[in-house]
């Protein structure tokens, strides 16, 4: 049942641009003013229980100084507009903000955000396979951020991820094999490609591997990153969940290159 049909009366609010719009007594559906739309993904609200931030279920949008994140909030603000908009929780997030699905005139904001290539689907949602095959599809045609030259880089260099010799779950305790949690890159292309200022990333907020300057991966080779490098921010910790993750390797104009999902 999607938040829409929830709905028994919608009221519009009056001022400061917001929207409003009442469930049915007794529904997870809440009553939403949006406030401000501070990135791709997440908002300060006003409901019955007072004012907070909001962080949308299902999906990441670039942060705030990486590549296509003002386009996120944009696209975000403009779904919102003039919307009737209503929300269901789903609990908090680790920064303590609000964690729930949120739906524009019926329309699933996380899908939306995904399926026109704003954001990453997060493994870890109550609603997965549509958001997935909805990010699929938007790598496919490369929309948004996954145009190659959405950061106004050049071609697309031909450096992928190695999934046959990368390894997310290795044996033993997932904190005591940080050097055998590994994430293999490959380079399919003619030249040897600089990677200093180039990234690797999984699909949450918190994991972010920089290459220093000086490396290179020559024609033909391939570079393992393990979770044990000290070039993880955060580090000392497991870096790929072992029920699902997107990997993606980012250039130093902030493009995606490369991204794997298993």
């Amino acid at each position: 049942m999607t938040l829409s049909r929830m709905l028994a009366t919608m009221v519009l609010a009056a001022c400061g641009g917001g929207v409003v719009a009442t469930g049915p007594s007794g529904s997870s559906a809440e009553t939403v003013v949006v406030v401000e739309v501070i990135d791709g993904d997440s908002l300060v609200i006003a409901a019955k229980a007072g004012r907070s931030q909001l962080r949308i279920s299902g999906v990441n949008t670039p942060d705030r100084g990486e590549c296509h994140h003002q386009e996120a909030r944009d696209y975000l603000g403009e779904a919102l507009s003039g919307a009737i908009v209503v929300m269901v929780r789903e609990g908090t997030d680790q920064y303590g903000r609000v964690l729930a699905r949120v739906e524009a005139d019926g329309a699933d904001l996380a899908l939306k955000l995904i399926r026109d290539g704003h954001g990453v689907a997060m493994a870890d949602a109550g609603h997965p396979e549509d958001l997935v095959a909805a990010e699929e599809a938007a790598y496919r045609d490369r929309r948004g951020m996954w145009n190659p030259a959405a950061c106004g880089s050049g071609p697309t260099p031909l450096v992928e991820f190695d999934p046959s010799a990368s390894v997310t779950d290795p044996p033993g305790p997932d904190g005591e094999v940080l050097g055998a949690e590994v994430v293999f890159i490959v380079n399919h292309d003619t030249r040897p490609i600089d990677l200093g200022g180039w990234a690797l990333r999984d699909g949450s907020s918190r994991h972010r591997f920089r290459f220093e300057p000086g490396i290179t991966i020559e024609p033909g080779k391939r570079i393992g990153i393990p979770s044990l490098s000290r070039s993880w921010t955060p580090g000392g910790s497991p870096i790929w969940s072992n029920d699902g993750d997107v990997a993606l390797l980012i250039d130093d104009s902030g493009a995606v290159v490369a991204r794997w999902r298993y």
